[in-house]
């Protein structure tokens, strides 16, 4: 678990890198699925960008269209890493991706 100074810093970070599109409601409810998830399932999840903040090759933006939602063991094996022929691809799905996690909420919520 990260300690509240990290995490604090983290939150400043990653809004210093959201995009004027990025919707704080929307990003929101990707760390509620997070806890859902790991509460439900008994393993941690962890909100993942898809297009890492500071990757090598790109630097992507904290938005809720650059989240994911992935077990803790896999994003920590992704790391800062990003196939940028999926980037294309990525961004078609991800309107798709938010709402089948909306409706995962809503279910869980019921």
């Amino acid at each position: 678990m990260i300690r509240k100074a990290n995490r604090n810093s983290l939150t400043k970070k990653r809004k210093k890198r959201e995009g004027l599109w990025s919707n704080r409601k929307l990003i929101k409810e990707f760390y509620i699925l997070r806890d859902i998830l790991s509460k439900k399932l008994k393993m941690e999840f962890e909100v993942d960008h898809v297009i890492p903040l500071q990757g090598d090759s790109v630097s992507g933006l904290h938005s809720h269209l650059n989240l994911q939602v992935i077990p803790k063991k896999i994003n920590r094996t992704k790391s800062n890493k990003i196939d940028l022929e999926e980037i294309d691809q990525m961004l078609i799905d991800a309107e798709k991706k938010y709402l089948t996690y909306r409706q995962l909420i809503l279910k869980v919520k019921m």
